[in-house]
C-alpha cells in the first residue's frame, strides 16, 4: 500500500480556491448593496418621521396648547427609540459579518489543514506512516473542532452583547426617570396638618 503521488491535488485545489474568489466576491458585493440599502431606508424614514412629527406638533400647539410640552417629550422619547433600534440593526448587520468572517477563516483553515492531511496520507511510504497521518490528523481535527467552537461562541456572545446595548441604554434612562418621578410628586405634596 505505497502512494507516490496524489494526482490532480493542485489542480483541485486551484479550483477550490477560484470558487472561494468568486464567492467572496458576490459576499463584499451583497453586504455593500444591503449596507446601502439600509442606510437609504433609515435616511427616508428619518426624513418623514421628522416631518410628520412637525406636522403633528404644529396641531398639538394649535388645538392643545396645555399638552404641547408633554407631546414634544413624548415624540423625543419615540425618536430615541428609533435611533437605538438604527443603531441596534447596524450593530447586528455588523456582528453577523464578524461571525461570517470567523466562520470563513475557520473553513479555510479546515480546508488548508485537510489538504495538508490528505497529501501526507497518499505520499505515505508505508502503511504504519498511513496510519500515524491519519491518527495525527484525527487528533488535530478534534482540537480544532472545538477552538473553532470556542472562538466561534465568543464571537457570537460579544455580538449578542453590542445589539444589546442600545436597549439597554435606553432601558436604564427611563428607568432612572421612571424612579426620579415618584420621588419629586412625593417631595411636592403638603404635609398633613397634625390633629386634621
Amino acid at each position: 500500500m505505497a502512494f507516490d503521488k496524489f494526482a490532480n491535488v493542485d489542480q483541485y485545489e486551484t479550483a477550490v480556491k477560484a470558487g472561494q474568489e468568486t464567492w467572496t466576491k458576490a459576499v463584499d458585493a451583497g453586504r455593500t448593496a444591503t449596507q446601502k440599502a439600509l442606510a437609504d431606508g433609515q435616511d427616508a424614514f428619518v426624513k418623514t418621521y421628522d416631518e410628520a412629527v412637525a406636522m403633528a406638533s404644529e396641531q398639538v400647539q394649535k388645538s392643545w396648547p396645555n399638552i404641547a410640552g408633554q407631546f414634544a417629550e413624548m415624540t423625543a422619547w419615540h425618536k430615541q427609540q428609533m435611533e437605538a433600534v438604527f443603531k441596534t440593526t447596524d450593530l447586528a448587520q455588523k456582528g453577523v459579518e464578524k461571525v461570517a468572517g470567523e466562520m470563513a477563516t475557520l473553513s479555510q483553515e479546515a480546508w488548508d489543514k485537510g489538504v495538508a492531511s490528505t497529501k501526507a496520507a497518499m505520499t505515505a511510504k508505508d502503511p504504519q506512516s498511513w496510519v500515524e497521518s491519519q491518527t495525527e490528523q484525527s487528533r488535530t481535527a478534534f482540537d480544532d473542532v472545538v477552538s473553532y467552537s470556542t472562538k466561534l461562541s465568543d464571537v457570537a456572545v460579544k455580538a449578542a452583547s453590542e445589539i444589546a446595548a442600545p436597549f439597554q441604554a435606553e432601558f436604564n434612562k427611563a428607568a432612572a426617570k421612571a424612579t426620579k418621578a415618584p420621588a419629586k410628586k412625593a417631595s411636592a405634596k403638603p404635609e398633613a396638618k397634625a390633629g386634621a
